[in-house]
């Protein structure tokens, strides 16, 4: 995609108003600005096994691609595991298995997923690459609400049991979602809350969203406040929060 010369005029006036507006703030928008940004992200940061990037095709040729964390998205996660050395992993919401996978991949041999989804939505599709690139055996797939699924795995004595959390699933679930997550963290574990910038929908009147959007721009209030943790939000796909519970 090219810029002509009055979008170029528009983005300088509407940056030079966000500037303004936000003093003492450093604002990037390298990637807005130069659309060529992101392919050049991707080239030069992605390292794709074949078998995640063989699932990935296979789910853009389906219905609802777009539910799917993005191939980067996937790889940060993935990072932030291998630094805190994470061996307990609770995924809500599955979807096509793509994250799932790739965790999965970079869990030690001992390490675990538990898996969490609905019955109603569920394919052959996730399971089939699960096999394919040998991580089966690291995936405990539980077919409920999750929520519910959640609250047995703490009646079961673990709480406080796991490493990093990452939550992609209903929007309306989100609340509960991330308080049973905490519940279920180590001190020094990761929440990762997806779609926290929601396609851009939480920048109006709260009381004019539609409930999802109002959802989630509730829960970043929330998060915002809360001292049990620490937090940073990033614009990675389509916004990540990051909330480390404190020690």
């Amino acid at each position: 995609m090219t810029m002509g010369s009055e979008d170029k005029k528009d983005l300088g006036a509407w940056y030079k108003m966000v500037s303004a507006e936000n003093a003492g703030y450093k604002e990037t928008l390298t990637v807005t600005e130069h659309p060529g940004c992101f392919p050049y992200l991707l080239k030069n940061s992605l390292r794709e096994q074949p078998v995640l990037k063989e699932l990935r095709e296979q789910i853009m040729a389906e219905p609802m691609a777009g539910s799917s964390a993005s191939a980067d998205e996937a790889q940060f996660i993935c990072m932030l595991m291998q630094i805190m050395n994470a061996k307990r992993i609770v995924e809500v919401g599955v979807f096509k298995g793509y994250t799932t996978l790739a965790m999965a991949l970079q869990l030690p041999s001992d390490g675990k997923i538990v898996a969490l989804d609905v019955p109603y939505e569920w394919s052959p599709l996730p399971e089939k690459y699960w096999n394919k690139g040998g991580v089966r055996d690291k995936i405990d797939l539980r077919l409920a609400a999750a929520d519910e699924s959640m609250r047995k795995l703490i009646a079961a004595g673990e709480a406080g049991t796991y490493d990093l959390i990452f939550i992609d699933a209903n929007k309306d679930g989100y609340p509960v979602y991330y308080e049973l997550a905490l519940e279920l963290l180590r001190p020094g574990g990761l929440v990762l809350v997806d779609n926290t910038l929601y396609h851009g929908t939480l920048l109006g009147d709260p009381e004019k969203m539609k409930v999802d959007s109002r959802t989630i721009h509730e829960l970043n209030q929330r998060i915002h406040k809360d001292e049990r943790v620490t937090i940073a939000m990033l614009p990675v796909a389509d916004g990540l929060t990051i909330a480390r519970k404190k020690e």
